[in-house]
């Protein structure tokens, strides 16, 4: 996931559920499911892999490569709550 605020080892609660199944039931929210939510736990923050971006001008004689790494962090799911 993006980078997300706390500690590794902390709890977090995402209050907005699009979709829910249990068994073979299935629940679509609209646009959220009413009372459910998921809990997970911050594993560890870190960094994705590095990208290029090449930027090229034809007939221009412009080129330039820069590189970007996107900040995230692992999260484990704990439980899901239904209500």
């Amino acid at each position: 996931m993006d980078r997300m605020e706390g500690e590794p080892g902390a709890e977090i609660v995402f209050p907005n559920v699009l979709l829910l199944s249990s068994g073979g039931n299935v629940e679509i929210g609209k646009p959220f499911i009413n009372g459910a939510r998921v809990v997970g736990e911050i594993v560890k923050h870190m960094r994705a892999k590095k990208i290029r971006v090449f930027i090229f001008k034809r007939k221009k004689g412009y080129q330039r490569t820069i590189g970007h790494r996107q900040n995230q962090t692992v999260v484990r799911v704990k439980s899901i709550v239904t209500g």
